[in-house]
């Protein structure tokens, strides 16, 4: 049977994160079997494979990564005001998409990679706004 989806969720949470910073399945799967949920050999499988699957590429990694949990955040910068009126024209513009120039993460889930030349017309228009301000994304 199946795991329930919130303790994979749990699990990939846990356990993602030493897969991503070099811990080789082995280790992951001792680790895992350590745990004191205690899983069985088919659900540390079903673990393993999430893990593996939600990982992006090593060279997608080495050009964005998260912020690390010591640095704060950065708060947006304010643009001028005739910045400001710009930006809010362009994402108000009809028919036109906004495509990704440089690869990046979405910020609440770390696991999604948007990547050059993808649409993403579809975010809000506040996300859309700080992309355009940071060179992220244009409207084409």
């Amino acid at each position: 049977m199946a795991l329930h989806r919130l303790t994979l969720k749990a699990a990939l949470n846990k356990y993602g994160p030493l897969f991503s910073n070099g811990m080789t399945v082995e280790e992951l799967v001792k680790s895992i079997s350590n745990d004191e949920k205690v899983f069985t050999k088919d659900e540390v499988a079903e673990i393993i494979e999430a893990i593996k699957s939600q990982q992006p590429s090593p060279a997608e990694t080495a050009e964005v990564k998260p912020p690390s949990p010591e640095t704060p955040a950065e708060e947006p910068k304010e643009l001028p005001a005739e910045n400001k009126d710009e930006v809010a024209e362009i994402i108000e513009a009809d028919g036109k998409a906004f495509i990704v120039l440089s690869e990046f993460r979405d910020k609440n889930d770390f696991s999604k990679i948007y990547t050059a030349g993808q649409d993403v017309s579809h975010l809000d228009s506040k996300v859309l706004q700080s992309l355009v301000e940071r060179n992220l994304v244009e409207l084409k």
